[in-house]
């Protein structure tokens, strides 16, 4: 998205093409499936009633209207606070926001880390980070073209962002896992995007 809202606007010609990005992403994945495939050795045919398949349906339904309004209610503090400490809304959007957004996805991955399932992790961050850059951007680009004034935030974030994603595949290719170490040292990676944002915006 940063090379498509270089000239500060993000048009619905620009969402298109963002989801056609993740279109193409989709249709290479399942063109891999082979590759992604985890072979189980005890794998047990999973059998489900009408009533169970019924309750895991009303689940999802529940946990996206919860989703739905929980986001409401991030939108509207991070109005709040924007609005009752002068902050700029960006920076709200760098943090708050952005804190509330992975919320899900670091339980998700605490969750999966207890069981031994790290390649469930990996394939969750991976395709958060690229359905929100394609996928939501796109949506949300075409419904209401998007315009920014200051792209310094922005850059910023991108740098630290590859940074983060070079050491990550730095880290899983020499072990094929992540030490603590390694985690911390990601970790300070973040620390570091948090003290420049605040210092050069």
């Amino acid at each position: 998205p940063i090379l498509l809202i270089w000239d500060n606007v993000l048009s619905r010609i620009d969402g298109i093409i963002l989801i056609s990005f993740f279109l193409f992403y989709i249709f290479w994945l399942f063109s891999k499936k082979d590759r992604f495939t985890k072979v189980c050795e005890d794998e047990q045919p999973i059998q489900k009633s009408f009533q169970e398949s019924l309750k895991g349906v009303i689940k999802v339904v529940f946990c996206l209207a919860i989703f739905a309004l929980a986001s409401d209610m991030i939108v509207r503090s991070a109005s709040f606070f924007a609005e009752s400490f002068d902050l700029p809304i960006m920076t709200i959007g760098l943090f708050i926001v952005a804190l509330g957004n992975c919320a899900p996805e670091t339980f998700f991955a605490i969750s999966t880390a207890k069981k031994g399932m790290g390649w469930m992790i990996l394939g969750a961050i991976m395709g958060s980070i690229v359905s929100q850059s394609t996928l939501v951007i796109g949506i949300v680009s075409i419904l209401h073209p998007i315009t920014i004034t200051d792209l310094s935030p922005f850059l910023i974030a991108r740098i630290f962002l590859f940074i983060a994603i070079f050491f990550f595949f730095i880290f899983t290719r020499t072990g094929h896992h992540i030490t603590k170490k390694e985690s911390v040292f990601l970790l300070f990676i973040y620390i570091f995007f948090i003290i420049s944002e605040v210092l050069f915006n």
